[in-house]
């Protein structure tokens, strides 16, 4: 992996080696910057239902993961059921506008701030609907490794 470092062959590789510790069905991989859209790094392979650009044009406002990265003191390892209000209805904004659509039953994401005022690098892994929740142990093995990363 650090052969491809600085390619475009690096997220692929990232993603290869976080799936290493268990399967997951995507892997997308966003830059946010401070008063600007987001924008894809890397996406392995669409789900079904996924309009990525309504996300990339609004929807992202209302992510729990992105709303945790703009604090700027929340690098690490999240799980979304974790992060996301319970009685908030933007999520439920959200959730009916974007990501009900995904079929999505588990979503792992690394927050990665790039420096103050900077933004930071948001890692999705993500299961849909049928396949294996994350396992406990998997989250605190990519948790140990987040310094790594």
């Amino acid at each position: 992996m650090q052969q491809s470092q600085g390619s475009e062959r690096f997220y692929p590789a990232l993603c290869q080696l976080l799936g290493q510790l268990q399967h997951a069905d995507e892997c997308v991989v966003l830059l946010f910057r401070p008063a600007q859209p987001p924008q894809l790094l890397y996406q392995r392979a669409p789900l079904p239902g996924d309009n990525f650009g309504c996300y990339l044009k609004s929807a992202y406002v209302l992510d729990p993961f992105y709303r945790l990265g703009l604090r700027g003191n929340h690098k690490g390892v999240w799980r979304l059921s974790d992060i996301a209000p319970e009685n908030y209805t933007e999520f439920e904004q959200y959730y009916n506008s974007y990501f009900r659509h995904l079929k999505i039953q588990d979503e792992v994401g690394f927050i990665i701030p790039l420096g103050l005022h900077q933004g930071f690098v948001h890692i999705e892994l993500a299961q849909i609907a049928g396949s294996e929740l994350f396992r406990l142990d998997v989250i605190a093995q990519w948790q140990a490794l987040f310094c790594l990363v």
